[in-house]
């Protein structure tokens, strides 16, 4: 999401129509194996205590999202998966969420020495979600549908 001089740092998180779910700090390349192990260790838990196991579960065509091991692990845990069109970012809400996301983590030129700092304020910045732009975030999604159908499937501005 977000980076300072040489370093990056990059996260997960799962958001619903009125809250941030859950945030992770990613600190190695993500395989299918270690997004099956973030997803059975920091999702699952959380997803079944705040949402219970009725919801449809949205990720993009990442490698490790679409690997035959993630689908046997959302198979095997009764994870219904949105079909995703190949070339897609504009149907993704949390697009949306990392932008709102990245304007308060610098805002007013703000910057930060390590990662570790920036993942605070990632943080705090991912717990504060206003629920109402979630919400509108996610009533978005059928004209975003549209808009991409009308465009027959090329990138749309959202």
């Amino acid at each position: 999401m977000a980076s300072y001089s040489q370093k990056s740092l990059m996260t997960w998180a799962a958001i619903t129509p009125n809250k941030g779910l859950v945030i992770v700090r990613i600190d190695e390349k993500i395989d299918a194996l270690t997004y099956c192990d973030m997803l059975d260790t920091c999702f699952l838990p959380v997803a079944a205590q705040e949402i219970g196991y009725d919801f449809i579960f949205q990720h993009d065509n990442a490698p490790p999202h679409r690997a035959q091991v993630t689908t046997q692990f959302l198979n095997e845990n009764k994870i219904d998966v949105l079909k995703w069109p190949a070339q897609s970012p504009d149907l993704n809400p949390i697009e949306n969420i990392w932008g709102i996301m990245s304007k308060e983590v610098y805002k007013e030129g703000k910057s930060y020495l390590n990662c570790d700092d920036l993942w605070e304020a990632v943080q705090i910045a991912f717990k504060n979600l206003d629920p109402g732009v979630l919400k509108k975030v996610y009533e978005s999604m059928t004209s975003r549908l549209i808009k991409v159908l009308e465009s027959a499937g090329r990138r749309i501005n959202y």
